[in-house]
């Protein structure tokens, strides 16, 4: 179970725990909604499902069915010491990396995009709703292997945040809303949205 006094190299291992019987789950769950979901032309289908997982972990999953695509989104979620945290898995070139969403991040992006959203979960849902991929690039490395990044979101925000490359973990610690960039961070921005360094985010198809 996840506890927030717990290390990064941690809540990798308890999430990895999970992770077989969440598979299995998501491929189960996934099967049905899609044979029952069928959308009609440029219709698209958003169902939601919490999931308690062996260990107690919290999960949540995001199913997305339109006619071009069947995408379903997971995460997991807990309390930490400044707010609800999150966790979940990208892949860069067939690499799992270990993303850590820290609560000050969720807040930053409820508050800077104006969502007045109230529950940790439904901004946890909104920005899955909005995030399916993401681009980073590092910028200062700070300590061996250790990186701060820019990250691109698929809704064009922008979240900063850290990288350990010698653990392939990334730490995202707040949000950017579009409005709020400088000039460099929009050139960056859009040569990224450019490049095809897309890092699937919170995927199991």
């Amino acid at each position: 179970m996840f506890v927030p006094a717990m290390t990064l190299d941690e809540l990798r291992r308890e999430f990895e725990k999970d992770l077989e019987i969440v598979n299995r789950k998501v491929a189960y769950t996934g099967e049905k909604i899609f044979k029952t979901h069928k959308p009609r032309g440029e219709q698209c289908i958003i169902h939601f499902l919490d999931y308690r997982s062996k260990y107690n972990n919290n999960w949540l999953f995001r199913f997305h069915v339109s006619k071009n695509e069947r995408l379903c989104q997971t995460l997991t979620w807990f309390m930490g010491k400044k707010g609800m945290v999150a966790l979940c898995m990208i892949y860069h070139h067939k690499i799992p990396y270990l993303v850590y969403f820290t609560g000050h991040m969720f807040e930053r992006y409820c508050e800077r995009n104006k969502l007045n959203l109230t529950s940790s979960k439904e901004i946890i849902r909104s920005f899955m709703n909005e995030n399916k991929s993401f681009q980073i690039q590092d910028m200062e490395q700070f300590a061996p292997g250790m990186w701060e990044i820019f990250c691109v979101t698929s809704s064009g925000g922008i979240v900063l945040g850290t990288a350990d490359r010698t653990k392939d973990i990334y730490r995202f610690n707040t949000y950017l809303s579009p409005d709020m960039l400088k000039t460099d961070q929009v050139a960056l921005r859009a040569q990224l949205q450019e490049t095809s360094l897309t890092y699937r985010g919170m995927n199991v198809e």
